[in-house]
């Protein structure tokens, strides 16, 4: 069935997702922090 290729699909989107997340605010901080 679709199912298992789908939840595999959504499971990666919503990492991708998270690491985006993650490094966003890194990077507007150091282009803040740079003279």
């Amino acid at each position: 069935s679709l199912l298992p290729e789908l939840t595999k699909w959504i499971k990666e989107l919503f990492h991708y997702q998270q690491e985006r997340n993650l490094v966003a605010p890194i990077r507007t901080t150091q282009f803040q922090t740079r003279p």
